[in-house]
């Protein structure tokens, strides 16, 4: 007994027979059942399967996402479908809590989980070759409209392949994509920077970007409509955008139109199709304009050059001398940027179509004429740099005095706190607007409070002043939530105050800024031309008719579209100066010298100048 204290079988049942009902534990089922997975795993070949047997995971293939939670390899390994990386079941929480796992979910935006819709496919999954494209994002997501591709001799030619691109399609809000480790002539802020330079409002995110500021540039992408995005080919997955350039590697959008730039000797895939027509002459162009930008990108972005100009900026605002020395020459650094800038600027008033010989010094008096002034040597900043202190005055040139203003001569400088921009922020805070300014900085001696600086913006208090009158902002755009002034993203700007006193009023507004004319409708519609259509005009007649825009504008207060004046005086220029042929029928059924006194009512010059204007080339 002392052997074994295992307490004695109680009364077994006998065996029972084949019939008989008999109730097995589920247990020793499943225990029996288990090497029947095991055997099924082997032979991935047959087509009849069990449906509980999963297949196994291959390169090629993928399994059907499921509404459960992402399934472990078989090998114990989970795969990140953000990151694009397999990592162990036991690192998996401490992956998604990572950095990198949360910088790719910030870059990537809102990511499609199998848990969240078991069938949309992920929007970063990435469109590679067959061995390796996922079966079911194949199944859904469409083909490309379209991928059409250049090459580019050189490595220096693929930013001008770039610039060649966005202006022969105007392009104003495109991605355009770098690779992750490419040239160095590629790197993502060195394209935006070129870009800037050359007219486009560009920005780039890349590995080294902090995460706040790639989520902001994000978003400020994806709500503006004319902003060129420069991205590394891990970072641009996920975002979507109706047009793409992908420079030196592989579309991975599978929609869109997109257009690729290839080395010389790179091999296009066989579905793609060559960009038609292209100008050889005009990528030469634009891969010298682009040479241009980048050393101005280069030489602007020293820290030297920098701290000497916000240093001379800040003591001429306090009035203030920075140095008591005399003023000694300028570096040559500025030198060659003044040079850079200015022949840059000049080169770009010709269209890259353009064929003809280049006369900068015709150029140069164009531009004046029109009011596309070419940089100041000073601070030698282009027209397409940051934005730094407005130079508004009214389309008359009028006094600021004589109106009510606190600031002397006709320009006022930059926005300043008065008795004008006061009155302005009380009745904006005492009544509802759909004026949104950034409510910084609120500081009460400075700005009078919250709201305070943008309130006391040129445009704003020069139409509190003279509302409705024509302006013009020198030196700069008319600043505006797509174009905002410093430190002002994703704010309204003057251009929207002026958008909510024509709707409130039921007036339209004519303002010209430094590179376009705008006209603000009396619904709020914004209409723009931009001054560069007009450079195609010979000189005397361009000055002719700016003139005479001028004139009518004022005549009109600026309520007329700046579209319909120019083609107004346009016109009148032709029945003022056509020779009538004896043959023909008489313009506005009058004979001529009847119609050029009416013409002469209603535009400047004589007979004779109009005829001239029309002959000249």
């Amino acid at each position: 007994m002392a052997k074994s204290t295992k307490r004695p079988r109680e009364s077994a049942p006998k065996s029972r027979g084949g019939s008989d009902f008999v109730v097995v534990n589920p247990s020793l089922l499943r225990g029996t059942e288990a090497p029947a997975p095991k055997k099924a795993k082997k032979d991935t070949t047959k087509k009849e399967s069990k449906p509980d047997v999963k297949k196994p995971k291959s390169k090629s293939t993928e399994s059907k996402p499921t509404k459960d939670a992402p399934k472990a390899k078989p090998s114990g390994v989970y795969h990140c479908d953000v990151c694009d990386l397999d990592v162990t079941m036991g690192a998996k929480a401490m992956h998604e809590q990572g950095k990198k796992h949360k910088r790719a979910l910030v870059s990537s935006g809102p990511v499609t989980t199998p848990s969240d819709n078991a069938d949309a496919p992920a929007d970063g999954a990435k469109v590679a070759a067959a061995s390796s494209a996922k079966v079911d994002v194949a199944k859904v997501a469409p083909a490309p409209t379209s991928v059409q591709y250049v090459h580019a001799s050189r490595p220096e030619d693929f930013v001008g392949a770039v610039y060649a691109l966005l202006d022969m399609h105007n392009l104003r809000r495109a991605l355009v994509v770098v690779p992750n480790k490419g040239h160095a002539l590629l790197q993502p802020q060195l394209v935006a920077g070129a870009l800037k330079h050359l007219g486009f409002t560009a920005l780039a995110v890349h590995a080294k970007t902090p995460a706040t500021q790639r989520q902001q540039t994000l978003e400020k992408f994806r709500s503006s409509s004319s902003i060129v995005l420069v991205a590394t080919e891990h970072l641009a997955k996920g975002l979507a955008s109706p047009s793409a350039v992908y420079v030196n590697c592989t579309p991975s959008k599978p929609s869109g139109v997109l257009y690729v730039v290839l080395e010389k000797d790179a091999a296009p895939a066989s579905d793609w199709a060559p960009v038609t027509p292209w100008n050889k002459l005009a990528l030469q162009k634009a891969s010298s304009r682009a040479a241009m930008a980048k050393t101005i990108h280069e030489l602007t972005t020293q820290d030297v050059d920098n701290e000497a100009q916000w240093i001379q900026k800040l003591a001429s605002a306090s009035g203030l001398d920075a140095d008591e020395m005399p003023k000694a020459k300028p570096s040559a650094n500025r030198q060659k940027l003044a040079a850079v800038a200015e022949k840059l600027f000049l080169h770009m008033g010709y269209p890259l179509t353009y064929s003809g010989p280049i006369d900068v010094a015709g150029m140069k008096a164009k531009m004046t004429a029109v009011g596309l002034h070419v940089q100041s040597a000073a601070t030698g900043m282009s027209l397409h740099a940051t934005r730094l202190s407005a130079q508004t005055q009214w389309l008359d040139a009028a006094s600021g005095g004589a109106f009510g203003g606190e600031w002397d001569g006709s320009v006022r400088h930059g926005a300043s706190k008065d008795s004008t921009s006061l009155q302005v922020r009380a009745e904006f805070c005492a009544q509802k607007s759909t004026w949104q300014p950034n409510p910084k900085p609120a500081d009460a001696a400075e700005w009078g409070g919250p709201y305070g600086k943008p309130c006391g913006h040129n445009e704003v208090v020069m139409h509190r002043l003279r509302p409705f009158f024509p302006q013009e902002v020198l030196n700069a755009r008319i600043c505006s939530r797509e174009k905002p002034a410093p430190a002002n993203d994703g704010y309204d700007g003057c251009l929207e105050h002026l958008q909510w006193r024509c709707i409130s009023s039921g007036k339209a507004m004519t303002v010209w800024d430094s590179e376009q004319w705008v006209f603000v409708a009396a619904n709020g519609d914004v209409r723009r031309i931009n001054k560069t259509a007009a450079l195609h005009l010979p000189l005397p007649r361009l000055k002719w008719t700016m003139a005479n825009f001028r004139d009518h504008t004022l005549r009109c207060e600026g309520q007329i579209p700046p579209a319909h004046l120019l083609q107004t005086i346009s016109y009148l220029g032709f029945c003022g100066g056509v020779q009538q042929d004896e043959n023909a029928p008489q313009v506005w059924g009058l004979p001529k010298r009847a119609r050029q006194m009416i013409v002469g009512y209603l535009v400047s010059g004589s007979p004779e100048q109009w005829t001239r204007l029309l002959i000249t080339k």
